[in-house]
């Protein structure tokens, strides 16, 4: 224990805490948590969930369910369903 925190190591994985973040790491990955959010680092992708909002770090979003609120999102199902209902009444 250090006067700034605390570092706990067990071979490469490495914890670290400090007022107000914790983070564990092991080689070139790394899960952050503070107050901003929380952002997991897995080699030359990351993924964020912090007050700026999610960052997905280009990875897709899977087992969405159906929306069903105005402000929910739609899955791809969904909208596929709509553009077939759409063609299928389209005088064109």
């Amino acid at each position: 224990m250090t006067k700034t925190g605390t570092v706990v190591k067990d071979g490469d994985v490495t914890t670290s805490t400090t007022a107000g973040e914790t983070v564990y790491r092991d080689g070139d990955k790394a899960t952050t948590v503070n107050t901003s959010g929380i952002t997991i680092e897995n080699g030359d992708k990351t993924v964020s969930l912090t007050n700026n909002g999610l960052d997905n770090g280009g990875n897709k979003i899977v087992n969405v369910a159906r929306g069903e609120n105005d402000t929910d999102a739609v899955n791809v199902a969904q909208l596929n369903d709509e553009v077939g209902k759409a063609k299928n009444n389209c005088n064109c």
